[in-house]
């Protein structure tokens, strides 16, 4: 019973801590396309264009470019860190592993 539990909360653990992490990275991200955008755009541009992407279509041509750039970047940068906190887990992941698992009689 207690191993369960254990297991359980561990899961639990993962899941808050995948939330926690994509809450942060979203906004590292959101924080890093403002001060890029505000480089290129209005302020009134830049905080629409946070609000929805539809905006986009709106823009010049040119500046649609460079807009989908710093998104694309926005999104390299998002999966970089998610992938270094995927590698930060897989040692803790390896020391729950055993060859033979416990068994619960009924």
């Amino acid at each position: 019973m207690v191993e369960g539990t254990g297991s359980a909360a561990i899961a639990q653990y993962k899941v808050l801590g995948g939330m926690i992490l994509l809450s942060i990275v979203t906004s590292v991200m959101n924080r890093r396309l403002r001060l890029e955008l505000e480089q290129i755009l209005p302020t009134e541009d830049v905080n629409a264009l946070l609000q929805t992407t539809d905006v986009i279509a709106l823009l010049p041509e040119s500046t649609q470019v460079q807009v989908r750039e710093l998104f694309g970047r926005g999104y390299n940068l998002q999966m970089k860190i998610m992938i270094g906190c995927a590698a930060i887990q897989l040692p803790s992941t390896l020391l729950m592993w055993t060859k033979k698992p416990t068994m619960v009689e009924k």
